[in-house]
């Protein structure tokens, strides 16, 4: 049985095409970056569909092992993506599942899942077959408050991220206690939220931090080694990172999940490449939760939100630069319609795909055309490149204001002021767009002009809100005019005269 939920389309297939090309030409290969080769999986709960899948491990045969979270199952494919096998469900028995968060294969192949609502941890064999399990609900030594991230160490020692309790446990192969370290908190060695734990050939453990955002190396006895990463969008920062994966090599990979995105790092914490932003194409992710690598050195990626599982190649084409676009149209204000063109270039292996997205939450889309913004609000622009070797470029933004209606000055009452005192003056101002007008008042007798000032800037709101402005009426008993002007960011001017009579 095959399920896909997206076929490699005509994109991918350019692209392999000319990938293949120009390795024909190049020299010694430099590392590039990652092109996705296979995509499977679709929502749903039959056989082989897959509803938010959390953790992927893959074994030296090459089969592919997912947790999946919300179907309360272990499916086991093979390389290209066929269903072998599938066991667990819903339910609290031995054997069965309630929301598996992650999974890890010992290196006697032994598989260890975290059954997170069941508080424990269940051992099978790649057959399905059940072990033995350990764990309870609770906060002493062995017991869980929602274990999350599992990583079993060369020397078959179990770490879990106990998430409830802010804190790391560590077991033998067969669940005995043997330490366990952490807290809550921000500190170096204290945890908000850890989601996930991977251990490299070296012995380092890492742990990610949803709630801090951020990476922690230890000793496998658990001593503080370092500490990368903050909140935010620019590389080699996190927004609620949920997996980490150690290669080989020793490079450490996160699924940046928030950020839809997969960060390389050395084991330093020096940033290699960042691939993936937010959208339903191949290559693209919604809250990637876990990392997992195969023998044949591909990486496959658990794409949680998007319900299905993406495989990935480190291109060998000659090239390790990635491109870079451009965009006609600045930030900032503007008081008329908006269109916004793109240009990506690339020196190396050429330019493959520019995404772009207007808003947040919207998925990046293939550039095709210009980008024509008609309507008056903030929006958000977001593009990227990717080139033929698969390096991407930072998410670039522009921030286009468009506001061409003036602000609105309201209920500004007909006044009266003693000479020598002060006098008020109470209005309404509103404006769509701008956060803040600037605000000045002209008194004329006649037609005449005898006293200006300026306020400043005052803020407003779409609904309006009260503004007093007091000054003192050193003026002439007699009848005047003022006259109050507003004028917001991008320079639209609201006008409202009244009458002053001073006695």
């Amino acid at each position: 049985m095959r399920v896909r939920a997206h076929r490699i389309t005509c994109l991918l297939a350019a692209l392999a095409a000319v990938a293949a090309a120009v390795a024909t030409t190049s020299g010694p290969a430099r590392a590039a970056g990652y092109q996705v080769t296979d995509v499977w999986g679709e929502y749903g709960a039959a056989p082989g569909q897959l509803t938010s899948p959390k953790g992927v491990v893959v074994d030296a045969d090459g089969f592919v092992y997912v947790v999946d979270y919300l179907n309360h199952t272990v499916i086991k494919f093979t390389s290209s993506g066929e269903v072998a096998l599938v066991w667990g469900g819903l339910g609290s028995r031995p054997g069965r599942l309630d929301n598996p968060s992650r999974i890890a294969m010992g290196p006697d192949g032994t598989l260890y899942v975290t059954d997170a609502e069941n508080q424990r941890i269940q051992r099978f064999t790649t057959d399905g077959r059940l072990l033995g399990w350990w764990g309870r609900e609770g906060r002493g030594h062995g017991e869980f408050r929602h274990p999350r991230g599992i990583a079993v160490a060369a020397d078959g020692r179990v770490y879990v991220t106990d998430e409830g309790n802010a804190r790391v446990q560590v077991f033998t192969a067969g669940g005995r206690f043997l330490r366990a370290w952490g807290h809550e908190g921000s500190a170096r060695g204290c945890f908000r939220h850890p989601k996930d734990v991977a251990v490299s050939p070296r012995g380092r453990v890492y742990v990610v931090e949803a709630g801090n955002h951020r990476v922690q190396v230890f000793t496998r006895t658990g001593r503080w080694l370092a500490t990368w990463g903050a909140r935010g969008t620019a590389p080699g920062r996190f927004d609620g990172p949920r997996g980490v994966a150690v290669d080989a090599s020793g490079h450490v990979f996160v699924a940046d999940a928030a950020n839809c995105r997969v960060q390389e790092f050395r084991a330093g914490g020096s940033l290699v490449r960042v691939w993936g932003v937010g959208g339903v194409l191949p290559g693209l992710f919604d809250g990637p939760r876990d990392v997992a690598f195969a023998p044949d050195g591909s990486v496959v990626v658990a794409d949680t939100r998007n319900h299905r599982l993406q495989r990935f190649v480190l291109s060998a084409l000659d090239d390790d630069e990635a491109p870079k676009t451009g965009c006609d149209v600045a930030s900032g204000w503007w008081r008329e319609p908006v269109t916004a063109t793109l240009l990506a270039s690339d020196a190396g292996s050429g330019v493959a795909v520019t995404y772009a997205r207007v808003g947040a939450v919207r998925p990046f889309q293939p550039y095709t055309a210009p980008i024509v913004f008609d309507g008056q609000g903030v929006w958000a622009l977001q593009y990227v490149s990717v080139d033929a070797a698969g390096n991407q470029e930072t998410v670039r933004r522009r921030t286009l204001r468009l506001d061409w209606t003036a602000p609105a000055v309201r209920a500004l009452p007909a006044l009266a002021g003693v000479s020598g005192s002060l006098v008020t003056l109470r209005c309404v101002i509103a404006d769509n767009v701008s956060p803040s007008c600037r605000v000045s008042v002209r008194v004329t007798e006649d037609g005449a002009p005898v006293r200006g000032f300026s306020v400043g800037w005052l803020a407003v709101s779409p609904d309006g809100r009260s503004q007093v402005v007091r000054f003192g009426s050193w003026l002439e008993l007699g009848d005047y005019r003022v006259r109050v002007t507003a004028r917001d960011v991008a320079g639209n001017r609201g006008v409202r005269v009244t009458s002053l009579t001073v006695r």
